[in-house]
């Protein structure tokens, strides 16, 4: 789910009704977005997606856990303590972010979320040496990053021959 594009209490709606029906199974993925054309044709400007992913990731956090509870953010604002429905299923989500910018690998290490990593942008050494440095901030973070899931996503091609 790209955050900045749409009302964080109607993702935290649809993650919530995903989990009851898959009984406790669902794994969130969450991204800020990185192409002009995804902002443009929202209405939103690119140089905000920091903020309002931040924004709208602490709504959907609170909103999960089916407690009440209000927000006043530059973006979002939720006057009336609010809760959704369905109640969740599972009492501690997994949560993935897609990163290919430093800016979001800090992002996702500042609130604890595994990686979605790939190659696609740049090189394995480049990924490599990004992935570190989440690391790094995970554990300044106090997390740990060898404790949750870091799954990596690889092109593959299969050809009858090499050429």
């Amino acid at each position: 789910m790209v955050l900045p594009s749409q009302h964080p209490l109607r993702v935290a709606e649809y993650v919530e009704m995903v989990d009851s029906l898959s009984g406790g199974r669902l794994m969130l993925g969450v991204g800020r977005g990185y192409q002009p054309p995804e902002f443009q044709g929202f209405g939103v400007a690119q140089e905000d997606s920091r903020e309002m992913f931040e924004e709208s990731f602490e709504i959907i956090r609170r909103a999960l856990t089916g407690e009440k509870f209000a927000f006043d953010g530059k973006y979002w604002q939720i006057q009336e303590p609010t809760e959704i429905f369905p109640k969740p299923v599972q009492k501690q989500m997994l949560h993935y972010m897609a990163a290919i910018s430093p800016a979001s690998y800090e992002l996702a290490a500042k609130h604890g979320i595994s990686l979605l990593r790939s190659p696609q942008f740049t090189n394995l050494d480049i990924v490599a040496e990004a992935f570190n440095g989440y690391r790094t901030k995970m554990t300044e973070n106090g997390f740990d990053a060898d404790a949750i899931d870091q799954p990596y996503s690889v092109r593959t091609f299969v050809a009858p021959s090499d050429d």
